[in-house]
């Protein structure tokens, strides 16, 4: 007999030997189970609502740009015009790019020619790009 083989049987021999409560004791567990699930489709709807409201502002705004980005959502698009401001005070992207701290620098030492280029995570501390 292979492993495998031994190991089904002693899990068919272990659920046959298994204890379980009928239906009409579980009838506690499953009205949690459906006050958790209610919990959730409530949450989820207020999230959804929230996420419509953010999107609706967001496009009155600089921050309706960002939307246009392939893979940036409401949440991402919000938490960088919140952290960037208004993006007149900007005269060039670079000071957009540094302030996110994802310029990428040059790390090298005495006159070796650099080996590395890496992103300097100098930027503001709570900008989204930085986690």
């Amino acid at each position: 007999m292979k492993i495998r083989d031994v190991n089904i049987e002693r899990l068919i021999d272990f659920a046959s030997q298994s204890v379980s409560k009928s239906k009409a004791l579980l009838h506690a567990e499953i009205l949690l189970l459906e006050l958790k699930l209610n919990e959730y489709a409530l949450l989820s709807s207020q999230i959804d609502r929230l996420k419509a409201e953010i999107e609706k502002i967001l496009l009155q705004t600089d921050g309706g740009i960002l939307l246009s980005i392939p893979g940036v959502g409401v949440t991402t698009a919000a938490e960088l015009t919140v952290e960037m401001g208004y993006l007149s005070k900007f005269t060039h992207p670079e000071q957009l790019i540094k302030m996110a701290g994802t310029n990428p620098i040059i790390r090298q030492s005495g006159g070796k020619r650099a080996s590395t280029y890496q992103i300097s995570k100098q930027g503001r501390a709570g900008c989204p790009s930085r986690y």
